[in-house]
C-alpha cells in the first residue's frame, strides 16, 4: 500500500512508525503510518483483557484510542487505512457484526424501486435473512422467501408464499400457502393450497387438498385427490383415489374415481377398477380408425318391463337380456347418439308360465322389418332380435336373429 503522495497530513504531523511500547497483542492501529511516537497509551482499567483500537483521521489529525471501530464524524465520508482517504473504507480481513451493516450506494444511483433500507443480517436463528421475506439457513443449505415458510430439511427452497412446511431434503415448494413436504427425500409441490406430500421424491403441482403418500406419486392438480400408488399418476380432478399397495396405474381426471388394481388407468369419472392390466373409459370417441389385438367382451344388461313398457338404456350397454313378466306394448329407447350409427341385440325369454306378447312399438321412432315378428310365446322360450339406426335414432330397423332357441 503505496503513501508517497501524501507524506505529511493536513495537520502538518509526519507519518513514523507507532510507538514501539505498544504491545501488538492488546493495541491495533488503523492508518499506521499516521500514528505519533508521542501518542500515550491508555491507562489500564478493570477491563484490561479488551483491545484497544488507535483511530486515524487524517485531514483533521486527530488520533484517538478506543476499545470499538465506530467512527462517527460530521462530514459524510470517513478515511481509514486507505490509499484515497475519505474517499472509501478498505478492510483487509473479516468483519464481524453483533447487529446490522448497512450500506448505501452514492455512485452509480440506485433506482428508486430498489430502495435504499434494505438489509441483509444473521438472525438469532443463525440465518441470513432480508427484511423479513428472504431467508438463507447456512447450517441447512435451504433457502427461503415469502412469510411464515419453515424448512427443516437439507437443501430444502420454499421461493415463496405463506406458512408453507418442508421437512423434506432436497425439497422444493415454489409458492402457496400450508403447502407441507413431509417425505424423506425429493419432494416437490408447485403452488396451490394445502397439498401434503409424505411420499419420496413425489410431485404435486398445484391445486388444492392433494396427497401423495408412496414414492414418485405424481398429481398435477385438481382438488382433494388422494394418491397412495407406487409410482402412480392423478392428472387432475376432484376426490379421485388410487389406493394403497397398487403399482403403475393412472387416473387422468374426472371425478369420484377408485384404482385399485396395478398397471390399471381411468378416463372419465365415477369409475372402479376390477382388475388389473385394463383401462377403463366411460366414454370415448374415435375419430379415425381403430384396431383390436385381442378379443372383446361387453357387458350385457337385464331388463325387465314396467307398466308394459321396456326402457332401453344405452349408457348401460348394446346388449340386453329381457325378460317378458308381463305383455310389453312399448319401447323406450334412451341414450343413443345423435348423428351416429347406433345399435343394440335384445334376447327375449318368456318366464316359466309362459304366453307373453310382444308389441314392436319404439315409442316416438319409426320402426321397420321386412317381417313383423311375433315373439315364441311357449314357456321359457327364447328369441334373439337386432336393431339398427343410421339416422341418429329417428328410424330404426329390426331383423330376426333367431327364433325359439332350445
Amino acid at each position: 500500500m503505496a503513501y508517497n503522495t501524501y507524506p505529511q497530513t493536513a495537520s502538518g504531523r509526519v507519518p513514523t512508525n507507532p510507538p514501539l511500547s505498544a504491545d501488538p497483542g492488546r493495541y491495533e492501529f488503523i492508518n499506521l503510518p499516521n500514528a505519533e511516537p508521542n501518542l500515550s497509551l491508555p491507562v489500564k482499567t478493570g477491563n484490561d483483557q479488551a483491545k484497544y483500537f488507535l483511530l486515524s483521521d487524517p485531514l483533521v489529525g486527530t488520533r484517538t484510542w478506543s476499545t470499538s471501530a465506530t467512527i462517527a464524524l460530521s462530514g459524510d465520508r470517513v478515511g481509514i487505512g486507505t490509499d484515497l482517504p475519505n474517499e472509501k473504507l478498505t478492510v483487509v480481513g473479516n468483519i464481524s457484526a453483533t447487529g446490522n451493516i448497512y450500506g448505501t450506494i452514492v455512485d452509480p444511483v440506485v433506482p428508486a424501486a430498489a430502495g435504499s433500507s434494505t438489509q441483509i443480517q444473521f438472525n438469532s436463528g443463525g440465518q441470513i435473512f432480508a427484511n423479513a421475506g428472504l431467508a438463507y439457513n447456512p447450517a441447512l443449505s435451504s433457502l427461503i422467501v415469502g412469510n411464515n415458510n419453515t424448512v427443516t430439511g437439507q437443501q430444502a427452497t420454499i421461493a415463496g408464499g405463506s406458512s408453507n412446511t418442508s421437512d423434506s431434503d432436497s425439497s422444493f415448494i415454489g409458492a402457496g400457502n400450508q403447502n407441507e413436504n413431509d417425505g424423506a427425500v425429493g419432494g416437490f409441490i408447485g403452488a396451490g393450497a394445502n397439498n401434503y406430500i409424505a411420499g419420496d421424491y413425489a410431485f404435486i403441482g398445484g391445486g388444492i387438498l392433494n396427497e401423495i403418500y408412496n414414492t414418485y406419486g405424481v398429481i398435477a392438480g385438481g382438488t382433494s385427490n388422494i394418491n397412495r400408488g407406487y409410482a402412480s399418476f392423478i392428472g387432475s380432478g376432484q376426490n379421485n383415489v388410487i389406493n394403497a399397495g397398487t403399482f403403475y396405474n393412472g387416473i387422468l381426471g374426472g371425478r369420484n374415481n377408485v384404482l385399485a388394481h396395478d398397471d390399471s388407468f381411468i378416463l372419465g369419472s365415477n369409475i372402479a377398477t376390477t382388475s388389473a392390466n385394463y383401462t377403463y373409459v366411460e366414454n370415448l370417441d374415435v375419430k379415425k380408425q381403430t384396431v383390436f389385438n385381442g378379443s372383446i367382451a361387453e357387458r350385457y344388461s337385464a331388463v325387465t318391463p314396467s307398466s308394459n313398457t321396456v326402457t332401453v338404456d344405452l349408457l348401460s350397454g348394446t346388449t340386453f337380456n329381457l325378460t317378458l313378466t308381463e305383455n310389453v306394448s312399448t319401447f323406450n329407447i334412451q341414450n343413443y347418439i345423435n348423428g351416429k350409427v347406433n345399435s343394440f341385440a335384445l334376447f327375449v325369454y318368456q318366464d316359466a308360465t309362459g304366453g307373453k306378447a310382444v308389441n314392436w312399438d319404439f315409442t316416438g321412432k319409426t320402426l321397420k322389418w321386412s317381417n313383423v315378428p311375433t315373439v315364441t310365446v311357449a314357456a321359457s322360450a327364447v328369441d334373439f332380435y337386432t336393431f339398427i339406426t343410421n339416422d341418429g335414432g329417428n328410424t330404426w330397423y329390426g331383423f330376426i336373429s333367431d327364433q325359439n332357441l332350445t
